[in-house]
Parts: structure tokens; sequence; C-alpha cells
């Protein structure tokens, strides 16, 4: 996921390093969307209060981590999205399938 301010953690911090990534089936068995406030400090609030999408996991321990995402709850923070809605041509969040690197 490519937030709108341009944080990218597949090239920003993992190295484009796509099996540091959570796979499809992480995502399907504890990744959910729902809908939240973009927060104060994004641009397009209030506009979107109460229309932006995030993305979480239900993982309740460190325990729970995937060995590849690493090893703490606090390491995969990288990877809970905000403001993932599409708004306009010019604001909006990306979600990447089979990025091109």
């Amino acid at each position: 996921a490519i937030a709108r301010d341009g944080y990218d953690p597949l090239r920003g911090r993992l190295g484009r390093d796509r099996e540091r990534l959570p796979w499809v089936g992480f995502l399907r068995a504890h990744g959910y969307v729902y809908l939240d406030a973009p927060g104060d400090k994004d641009p397009l609030y209030p506009k979107m209060e109460g229309q932006s999408l995030s993305a979480d996991y239900d993982l309740a321990s460190d325990a729970e981590v995937p060995p590849e995402l690493g090893t703490k709850l606090s390491e995969i923070s990288m990877f809970r999205w905000k403001m993932l809605e599409r708004y306009d041509d010019a604001q909006r969040g990306i979600l990447e399938l089979d990025p091109q690197l």
C-alpha cells in the first residue's frame, strides 16, 4: 500500500524485497478493513470524516506474528494502513497488486 503522502513500505523500508510482505493467506486470515476518521493532520480532514477506509490485523500478541514479518506486533505497524479510499485523481490511497519493481 502506498499512502497519499507517498509512504511506501515496500520500497522505502523493505528494500523492494517482496518476500517480506504479508502473504495473501495472512491477509485473508488476519486482515480487516474498517471505516475510520482520517485524522486532523490529513489534508482532507474534516471532509473525509467517517469516510476513510483503514486496514489493520486481528493479531493479539507478538507470538502470532509470522517470522517473515518480524517478531513483534510493533514490527508489522508498517502494514497497518489508514486512508485507503480513493477520493479523487489528486488525493487518493493506492493498493498495489503485483507491484512492478
